[in-house]
């Protein structure tokens, strides 16, 4: 939380923001949400950004929204690079530093001018699997660290161990769904992944108010089955142009056009009543256009290394777990 406020950050507080007591006072309770770490870690210099760095990547553990936020940050960037590499020249062998040296390099592509740790450490996981869900480890023999990221570089989500997430994924819908498709056979699975097409098309469309009883629905369907199983289509932005966009704009040829994203936010509001007025309360604000391209190909890369972990140990990745990051 340090950092965000001390680089003027525009992202979010970190899930469970640390706040340090400057006294041996023990009646004095945190803010709600905050935790609360004795006046034994206190700073010497509550100024120093390697100091927040480090009890940051100690105690609140990888926050890759603020971590890629200051990296991109246009005045502080530089900064943030330079403390960083401060960091790994004194500390590189501590865990949490190892994890701060992977993660900068992995975010930015600036390899810092470090020798390779190679095998001299134990290999420590980027997330804590206790708290986290994670995907199958590749090593990082540079760093000393098993990257068990859920995805790629332009698209990543981290996925915290819940209780509702928990309750969800004890339940095996990932196993059932399996047992479905098995017992029915691979037609009655192909329909129905055009009915859940076609669903979540009218869906969208209804969210942003246009009216889905102008669209021919049957041609819809109609151009999803004249080109197979989307299963079977490649994951990549030219997949996305040449299959999907047509199927969801109706089209049932595949005309040579100029693609582009909208330039326009979308958002997903709710209307509540105030006492004299009406506010809209922000549930989702979509990305900007020019982030599209690299979130999407993220997006793709994220979806495709999940695959492949699920495919090398099947029940690695829980369904749930894959929905909320992808659905």
């Amino acid at each position: 939380a340090s950092i965000v406020k001390a680089l003027r950050l525009n992202c979010p507080r970190p899930f469970e923001p640390l706040v340090i007591r400057q006294d041996h006072d023990i009646s004095r309770s945190p803010p709600d949400g905050w935790r609360l770490l004795p006046d034994d870690y206190a700073l010497e210099d509550p100024q120093s950004l390697e100091d927040h760095f480090m009890i940051a990547m100690q105690f609140e553990g990888p926050n890759l929204c603020v971590l890629g936020a200051a990296i991109k940050h246009a005045r502080h960037g530089q900064l943030v690079a330079e403390t960083i590499r401060a960091l790994v020249q004194a500390s590189r062998e501590e865990q949490w530093c190892r994890r701060l040296w992977f993660l900068y390099e992995w975010m930015s592509e600036d390899r810092l001018d470090v020798d390779d740790l190679g095998d001299s450490v134990a290999y420590v996981d980027v997330l804590d699997a206790t708290e986290y869900y994670t995907g199958r480890p590749i090593l990082s023999t540079r760093h000393g660290v098993r990257d068990n990221l859920l995805g790629c570089r332009g698209f990543c989500p981290v996925v915290r161990r819940t209780p509702l997430l928990a309750k969800y994924a004890s339940q095996n819908y990932g196993q059932m769904a399996l047992e479905l498709l098995n017992k029915h056979g691979r037609v009655l699975a192909r329909d129905y992944s055009y009915d859940m097409v076609l669903q979540e098309t009218i869906h969208s469309m209804t969210i942003e108010g246009v009216d889905y009883d102008s669209y021919d629905v049957p041609a819809l369907v109609k151009t999803l089955m004249k080109h197979g199983n989307l299963d079977d289509v490649p994951l990549d932005e030219n997949a996305v142009k040449q299959y999907i966009l047509p199927a969801v704009m109706s089209v049932t040829e595949l005309p040579d056009y100029s693609f582009a994203y909208r330039e326009q936010q979308v958002y997903v509001s709710e209307t509540i009543c105030t006492v004299d007025d009406t506010k809209d309360l922000i549930h989702f604000i979509a990305a900007k256009s020019d982030d599209c391209p690299d979130m999407v190909g993220g997006l793709f890369c994220t979806l495709e290394r999940m695959w492949q972990d699920i495919t090398e140990e099947p029940g690695s990745i829980d369904s749930v777990v894959a929905a909320s990051m992808l659905g």
